[in-house]
């Protein structure tokens, strides 16, 4: 089992365990290269290799001298530390960069450290015993990150002190001596670009990764100066950002969230990611994409997946774990794996393999036609020599041609007898004779060939040497590949039949990485030519259908919020604008299965009018999904339809074929995930109270005490299942994957006004729908029309509340546990700037910062935090011994019931709401929870509250602290633990409880006093 290597390994050991085993006697599996750098003092760093083979073969990982392997890191760019007898016994070679590998320039002076730290070399599923499926759900903890493995070369980002990077590639930096721009120098212009366009310099970006000691990770994606095997337009070409890697012995990588924000500020291309809470969606993920090959209408190479390991010790994880391979890491550190498709990408890197082959042999066999040909040159000008000699002898007699010997019993006359006085000429004759062998060696040559011995070279080859034959073993067994080889060889030679001559221009720049993508396409493109079908046909393989151009027919518009956004006065508004448009309504669809008759209804829609505004909220994935599928069955359904009417007409009326509908997706998207739940929970409950009984079955419940109210607790019901509509390519699984087959997107601000969402949607659909904006008087009109509007039904259901005189619901809140106050902030999202900007130097923020990282990755940030103001559990309760005795409170309960009564008269019906200022001014937390310290509370109506809430002693015993939870680690630690957290960090007591104060960046947050019962 591989060992783990320690979390607090210094870089000198690390470099001392990379000399040893560069300095090893017999094949060194470590080998460094030096390169001298310019920066505030010269320096010199070292690039360490390590061999291929040695990242699956060493099972002992550390700086021990009797470890097999130092590090497992690919890219790994050292300063510091003189070795014994000079940089030379550390760098062994020139390896493939600008280094010599010598001892002469600046010497490797100060401490050693680790200025370029790449990523732990990573395998596929399957390929090690510690990536095998069993090891993985054994060895790893969720989230599990899927990030699209971008196709193009690996480039480092670092700093070499506050105010210089370098730029490497994985093994070497600067200029190459072997190519006119290397890998380096591209990321370096690249990088130029993008700073350029943020509006940043060098030397801050020097300064940001040396503060933090980071390595940004991009990939080099340039068609213009490599092609590889995937393409990339123009506007995706560039630095990928995909890694900030700690310079540190233990490989350790920022949250992709992070890169994504890195990205966005330096100017870098973001990563596009997937985050899965198990593995089980992670598969069903990255097997529906292997179904195709492509993300997002996008060909893949595959899929990155980062995890961690679990934070219990593998000594103490279930047995089931202890007979599967262990990864080579510490508890809670992050690790690696990959996901690889063999289709289209092994597909596409085979073509290129295959052509590199063919241009390979058609080089030497051009070497062997010129060579055939210069010999048959050679004896063409000897046979004409031979000939002028032969025409310039004397002419002879011919000599007879010889006579078989005769058997014994014949006789031989004396005059035919040899003699040995027989003249000269005889000698002459055993030149002709020679002259004639040769002369029928030609003329067996001529029937061979007119025989067909010898094959008839290919068309415009002009050599007699028959070319090779294609390459006959590709990797992949498509018939798209069988048909390849054949066309890129006749395209390489010219075919035999002479129907298509070479193309040499097609290759020109081939071996240089260059027209590469351009020749795939241009094979494609035949493909979809009649003879490339039938050539596919033949070989058992069916024509691949494109992306559709033709123009869209129909619309339907997808609202996707929550009850209270505003999409029914949205969808009534644009209905009343375009006469055109039917809107269908699902509160309006009755029956017991109202969903699926719903979608029925969308379906029949589609097939009465062009464009169809489908308004439910939509806030689930599946619900879109549902949608979306129903969309592409219009469209089969349709076009068979108009196939069946076509064969039914004429001959000539059957001549133009039936052509599909085309039906555009439009999501009218609310942003839910920007606004703090609490904040979009008070703006739609207030929208629903306002609406008051017109609706189909969520109708306002006036009479509930603030946070109690029915519709309050329904519309909880459905924040805890919102879905965002995923642009940005997250989701679970494979639900979130019918979000991208969205043709387009608005994106509405469910705080905004419903005149600017209505004027944002109309801006949005008119170029689309084709017609003319109306006026602004228009959109007024279309207001005042959709609040005109009534519900025509009524139906009960699970979301229902009750009507006037109605009993209650069986889920009616009877009455609030406690009152509290919302807090309308996130919390990662408000605290984790803070955290960022001092981490760098200050060791407290950068270990609060990794916890909030850790909450935040596992999914564990509270999503609606409060303060908790008084709870029914502290109130003065009749014995269960002496029900009917007197109650006798203490001074305690007294208090609280105050609290109670005062409280539950202010959230009342009718009752103004009293709004809040909450000041957090601190955090504290110990491994299990976090949580905000509130310094102190204000508020307009309640001027009262600290006498009211910390009652006639001010709180002198500290029974109150008031706090606001950020998160916990597992659902085993309960909130309340938070109160127990801060009072101890507080007093500072307490084992592992930390205190941070914000000092000037306290935060103040917007609060509403609620009765609560979540």
């Amino acid at each position: 089992m591989p060992s783990e290597p320690p979390a607090d390994v210094a870089p000198a050991a690390l470099l001392t365990a990379l000399r040893r085993a560069a300095a090893a006697p017999a094949k060194p599996l470590v080998r460094g290269t030096d390169f001298d750098v310019a920066a505030d003092a010269p320096l010199r760093l070292t690039s360490w290799r390590v061999a291929e083979f040695a990242y699956r073969k060493a099972q002992r990982i550390g700086v021990a001298a009797d470890d097999e392997l130092p590090t497992l890191a690919r890219g790994l760019f050292t300063a510091g530390g003189v070795a014994e007898g000079g940089a030379e016994s550390a760098a062994g070679g020139a390896g493939d960069g600008a280094g010599d590998g010598s001892a002469d320039g600046p010497a490797p002076a100060g401490p050693a450290r680790i200025v370029v730290r790449g990523y732990d070399k990573f395998f596929n599923v399957g390929e090690l015993p510690w990536t095998r499926p069993e090891a993985i759900a054994a060895h790893s903890a969720p989230p599990y990150v899927a990030t699209f493995k971008e196709n193009g070369c690996i480039i480092f980002i670092a700093a070499v002190d506050a105010r210089s990077l370098v730029v490497c590639s994985k093994h070497s930096l600067g200029a190459r001596p072997d190519t006119e721009r290397s890998h380096a120098q591209v990321g370096e212009a690249w990088l130029a670009r993008h700073l350029a366009a943020a509006g940043r310099t060098r030397e801050a970006l020097a300064a940001e990764l040396y503060a933090r000691n980071m390595t940004a990770v991009a990939e080099l994606c340039d068609d213009s100066f490599e092609e590889h095997v995937l393409a990339y337009s123009a506007a995706r070409s560039g630095l990928h950002l995909h890694g900030l890697n700690s310079n540190t012995v233990a490989f350790r990588t920022a949250p992709v969230e992070d890169v994504a924000k890195f990205a966005a500020a330096w100017g870098f291309l973001p990563p596009r990611w997937r985050s899965f809470a198990d593995l089980r969606a992670l598969q069903a993920f990255t097997d529906a994409v292997g179904e195709t090959g492509a993300w997002e209408g996008e060909a893949i190479e595959g899929f990155v997946v980062r995890t961690r390991m679990p934070a219990v010790d593998a000594d103490r994880a279930p047995a089931a774990s202890s007979s599967t391979a262990r990864p080579p890491y510490g508890p809670g550190q992050d690790w690696f794996f990959k996901v690889k498709y063999e289709e289209p990408y092994l597909m596409y890197r085979d073509w290129r393999e295959l052509t590199r082959t063919t241009l390979a042999e058609h080089k030497a066999w051009k070497e062997q036609v010129q060579a055939a040909r210069e010999r048959q040159q050679a004896r063409a000008g000897a046979a004409k020599a031979s000939e002028a000699q032969r025409e310039a002898a004397p002419a002879v007699k011919p000599a007879e041609p010889a006579l078989p010997p005769k058997s014994a019993e014949s006789e031989t006359p004396p005059q035919q007898a040899a003699s040995a006085d027989a003249p000269p000429a005889e000698k002459l004759s055993k030149n002709a004779a020679k002259k004639l062998a040769k002369a029928a060696h030609r003329a067996d040559d001529a029937k061979r060939k007119a025989a067909g011995e010898i094959a008839k070279p290919a068309a415009g080859s002009g050599a007699a040497l028959p070319p090779p034959p294609p390459p006959v073993k590709p990797r992949s067994s498509r018939p798209e590949t069988k048909v390849y080889v054949h066309w890129v060889h006749a395209r390489v030679y010219g075919s035999p039949d002479g129907r298509v001559r070479p193309e040499p221009a097609l290759f020109a720049h081939f071996d240089s990485g260059r027209g590469i993508i351009a020749l795939r396409e241009r094979y494609l493109e035949w493909l979809q030519t009649e003879e490339g079908r039938q050539e596919l046909l033949a070989v058992g393989g069916t024509v691949a259908e494109r992306p559709r151009s033709d123009p869209f027919t129909h619309t339907l518009v997808v609202p996707v919020g929550v009850p209270g956004c505003g999409k029914t006065v949205l969808s009534l508004a644009l209905a009343h604008l375009f006469p055109d448009v039917l809107h269908q309504q699902a509160d309006d669809v009755t029956g017991k299965k109202a969903g699926p008759a719903f979608i029925r209804a969308i379906g029949k829609a589609l097939g009465s009018s062009t464009t169809v505004i489908a308004d439910r909220n939509n806030h689930c994935f599946r619900h879109r999904t549902e949608l979306v599928d129903e969309a592409r069955k219009f469209e089969t359904r349709a076009l068979q339809i108009a196939a069946a009417k076509a064969k039914s007409k004429p001959d000539a009326e059957q001549a133009k074929p039936a052509s599909a509908p085309r039906v555009r997706l439009v999501a009218l998207a609310y942003a839910l995930e920007t606004v703090p739940l609490n904040t979009l929970h008070r703006v739609c409950s207030q929208r629903i109270l306002a609406r008051g009984r017109n609706h189909q079955s969520l109708r306002a419940d006036a009479k509930g005490a603030s946070g109690t109210k029915e519709h309050e607790v329904i519309l909880w019901r459905f924040l805890e299942e919102v879905q965002p509509f995923q642009t940005g390519g997250k989701g679970e699984g494979t639900e979130g994957a019918a979000d991208e087959r969205f043709d387009d997107v608005v994106r509405l601000d469910v705080q905004a006004s419903e005149g600017d969402n209505l004027a944002k949607a109309v801006d949005a659909l008119v170029p689309l729908l084709g017609c003319e904006r109306p006026r602004d008087e228009a959109l007024a009109a279309a207001l005042a029309h959709a609040h005109a509007y009534k519900a025509p039904v009524t139906r009960k259901g699970k979301d229902a509340a009750p009507a006037e005189g109605e009993a209650e619901s069986a889920t009616t809140v009877k009455g609030a546990r406690y009152y509290g106050l919302t807090v309308e902030v996130d919390p990662f999202a408000a605290l984790a700037p803070i955290l960022r900007a001092r981490a760098a130097d200050s060791p407290a923020h950068a270990e609060a910062r990794d916890f909030l990282q850790r909450l935040s990755r596992d999914g564990r940030i509270n999503k609606s935090p409060h303060v908790t103001l008084v709870h029914h559990m502290e109130l003065c309760k009749p014995s269960e011994d002496a029900p009917e005795a007197p109650l006798q409170p203490t001074p305690e309960q007294q208090h609280a019931q105050a609290k109670w009564e005062r409280y539950a008269a202010l959230c009342a019906p009718g009752a103004a709401e009293a709004q809040f200022a909450i000041h957090l001014d601190r955090i504290a937390w110990d491994g299990r929870v976090m949580t905000f310290g509130v310094g102190h509370v204000e508020s307009g109506e309640l001027r009262d509250f600290d006498t009211l809430q910390r009652g006639p002693r001010g709180d002198a015993d500290g029974a109150w602290t008031p706090h606001v939870t950020i998160g916990t680690v597992s659902d085993e630690v309960r909130p309340f633990e938070a109160n127990r957290v801060l009072r101890d960090a507080d007093a500072g007591a307490g084992e592992g409880v930390q205190l941070l104060r914000l000092e000037n960046a306290e935060l103040v947050a917007t609060g509403w006093l609620r009765g609560m019962f979540r």
